[in-house]
């Protein structure tokens, strides 16, 4: 019955694509079996249809909560709060998607969100019991981040009853004195790495288990390639470096295992960061190739005397009369010769020099190799190689990178479906697969969905901020929207990376001809059509061309400047919005006014009141003006509402977008800083470039902290001054 019923639904959306509830009834079939993967497609397509229902984004969060899809959980989240901020579901999701130790604080705000929303809910004991244990567990075993428990105190107090509240908080503040007092206790990477950088000069073997220990904590807490971790990633790489060559012998093949294993340290703390000072290198690598030809050079005799050593003393009468030849001498040398590479398995194996395994750059390489096949069209090359990958490489993240590379290979191929299920497999291993949000913004942009294709391409930059294929696709995504101001510097870095692409070439065009910038159009436009582009691509390329010679050669006339009489001078009081105010206009505003009105008494407060439009001093208790005749009642405040456009920051900083400094920043950026050019070019800036910045803040509850104390108060604080003496 129930495969009935889904083939029923499965056939209303194929007759009626448009209605969403047809979705939302499918999404929740699909859910309902356990389905998830179409579950969150059907919801994804409900919600894009009537993006005011809050239960399609919540089903959407809970369809990729289940699938462990942590940026479309945090998407759906997002859009749930700017359509209704207060339903208790919303902070629901919020708790059971915040499984991160590190995001202990968001799991118990939203926790108690949701018993204070909902009070009368059937899991109520449930989540309060989830509240007491995390702060059992946070003053018990985690002291360092007793802290940021503390600072959800506020939240919690109404929800959970203060005889049971109370002796934990008591545990908290001393297990965060504890913390305080006993810094080695937390995580604080740089005072860790400090430490062990300290020790390479009393005991290098501590320094390199302390260094060992830092890299695989920093890699456990997500991508070490990529900022935050990844400066302290080569630096813990950096000193295991160093803490090998302290440790290593004098001479023979163990040192030689000892610097080869150095100079995998330096290299993979080279590839996390290119910046980081390694002025030990170049010894390192010479080294390290005169005890290796030093070893070769030596190997001819230590094999005849091994061979000699291992047969039998009647082999060994037959051969000491007849000398090996000397091809055979020669070919044999090489054996040897890899000992030093076979003592690098061994040569570290005692406890006092454990083995590191460094392989990843060789996969990485690999991998951007193969990517490179599949966009020349070396399909069946490119298979090879990511299947490989996937076959010997066991680490989640080159996996994920493999998976988006046959997605790569099936969008190749023209198998759309095949490349979504690859790069959803991706994004389930890692949600930052930039590779594989690469994938989705190409697979959108083939569908001209583009803004799917911009929120792929800006999850994809945030990720890869370098990749030019990255930058085309968000330059191109924003040029099909009409963002043609913010388009010309994503195209013009592709343009770098990617000098022969006829499409980057043409949008850039568009972009100039939309902007008014012709030449620059013309230039661009030409230059485009000498690429040979496809037939769709030169007929755009024709017909924009063709709109910026007609605009350049049309004359521009300057508009007549009006002339301004003295009698007329500009008053900002009652000038249209449009007008300016001189630069040498510094006079007072009242004294222009009362210029104007001859008769306008001295104000006097105990019998005028000044109108909230022209300022003018009207008797009390007079419903309208004299002087512009509006009306003297106050004006009506407007009605909170969610905001349309959120504070990414302010609101990741303060845990609440509805927090007093939140709502001051965003009606200063609504109201005032939008009025302006560089304003709106500020405000668009902003709404590219924090919500990275925003997540990197939100996942740092001390951070949060620092950022609310330092800026955002002390901002919010001053714009309240600034309107207040306005």
């Amino acid at each position: 019955m129930a495969g009935m019923d889904l083939t029923t639904l499965e056939s209303a959306v194929a007759a009626n694509p448009d209605d969403s509830t047809a979705w939302a009834n499918l999404a929740a079939a699909y859910h309902s079996e356990g389905r998830f993967e179409p579950a969150l497609e059907a919801f994804r397509e409900a919600a894009s249809r009537q993006p005011g229902d809050v239960g399609l984004w919540l089903g959407m969060g809970r369809a990729a909560l289940e699938l462990q899809r942590g940026d479309m959980v945090d998407m759906a989240v997002a859009q749930a709060f700017d359509v209704d901020p207060s339903h208790p579901e919303l902070y629901r999701l919020v708790c059971d998607s915040a499984t991160s130790p590190d995001h202990v604080a968001d799991r118990l705000v939203g926790a108690a969100r949701y018993l204070q929303l909902a009070p009368d809910s059937e899991d109520h004991a449930t989540y309060v019991q989830l509240i007491l244990d995390t702060l059992a567990t946070v003053a018990e075993f985690e002291p360092w981040r007793a802290g940021d428990v503390l600072e959800s105190m506020p939240y919690l107090e109404p929800v959970i009853p203060a005889e049971q509240l109370a002796p934990l908080a008591e545990q908290l503040v001393a297990a965060r004195d504890r913390a305080v007092a006993a810094p080695d206790a937390t995580p604080d990477l740089s005072g860790r790495l400090a430490a062990a950088e300290a020790l390479l000069t009393t005991d290098p073997a501590e320094a390199l288990e302390a260094f060992q220990t830092l890299a695989s904590e920093i890699a456990a807490q997500g991508d070490d390639h990529q900022p935050p971790l990844a400066h302290a990633a080569a630096t813990a790489y950096n000193g295991l470096a160093l803490a090998i060559l302290a440790g290593a012998p004098a001479a023979g093949p163990e040192r030689a295992a000892h610097l080869a294993l150095a100079l995998e340290a330096a290299g993979e703390a080279l590839a996390r960061d290119p910046q980081i000072d390694q002025p030990y290198r170049a010894d390192l690598e010479t080294e390290l190739a005169a005890v290796r030809d030093d070893l070769v050079a030596g190997s001819a005799d230590d094999a005849d005397s091994e061979v000699a050593a291992d047969e039998p003393a009647g082999d060994v009468e037959e051969t000491s009369g007849d000398p090996a030849p000397a091809e055979l001498a020669l070919d044999s040398a090489p054996e040897p010769a890899a000992a030093p590479e076979a003592a690098d398995e061994a040569a570290m194996a005692p406890a006092d020099a454990p083995r590191v395994v460094l392989a990843e750059s060789e996969w990485l390489a690999l991998l951007d190799e193969a990517w490179a096949e599949a966009e020349r069209g070396n399909a069946d090359e490119a298979r090879v190689a990511f299947t490989t990958v996937l076959d010997r490489v066991g680490e989640r993240r080159i996996q994920a990178r493999a998976l988006a590379g046959l997605g790569r290979v099936e969008l190749a191929l023209g198998a759309g479906d095949a490349a979504m299920q690859r790069t959803e497999e991706a994004l389930a291993l890692d949600t930052g697969c930039g590779q594989a949000h690469l994938v989705r913004g190409l697979l959108a942009e083939g569908k001209h969905d583009w803004l799917r294709a911009l929120q792929a391409y800006q999850f994809a930059e945030a990720v890869l901020p370098g990749d030019g294929r990255v930058q085309r696709g968000l330059g191109i995504a924003l040029c099909e929207r009409g963002d043609y101001d913010d388009a010309v510097a994503p195209l013009t870095r592709a343009h770098e990376s990617l000098p022969e692409d006829p499409a980057i070439v043409v949008a850039l065009g568009r972009c100039f001809v939309a902007t008014a910038q012709y030449p620059m159009a013309i230039a661009c436009l030409e230059a485009a059509l000498g690429m040979n582009p496809d037939a769709a691509m030169a007929d755009t390329a024709e017909r924009s061309l063709e709109l910026a010679r007609e605009a350049e050669a049309r004359p521009v006339k300057a508009p007549p400047r009006p002339s301004k009489p003295e009698e007329e001078e500009y008053d900002p009081d009652t000038a249209p919005p449009e007008a300016t105010r001189p630069d040498d206009d510094d006079r007072p505003v009242r004294d222009r006014v009362l210029k104007r009105a001859d008769d306008a008494p001295d104000f006097d407060p105990d019998r005028h009141v000044r109108c909230h439009i022209c300022r003018y001093p009207n008797p009390k208790g007079a419903e309208r003006c004299e002087r512009c005749s509006h009306s003297m009642a106050p004006p009506v405040p407007p009605t909170p509402r969610a905001p349309a456009r959120p504070c990414f920051v302010a609101t990741a900083a303060c845990g609440d977008a509805f927090a007093p400094e939140v709502v001051t920043l965003r009606a200063w950026r609504d109201t005032v800083l939008c009025r302006s050019a560089g304003g709106r070019w500020l405000i668009r800036c902003y709404d590219r470039c924090s919500p990275p910045l925003a997540r990197f803040i939100a996942q740092r509850r001390w951070l949060a902290a620092l950022v609310r104390r330092r800026l955002i108060t002390p901002l919010a604080e001053r714009l309240s001054r600034l309107g207040a003496e306005r």
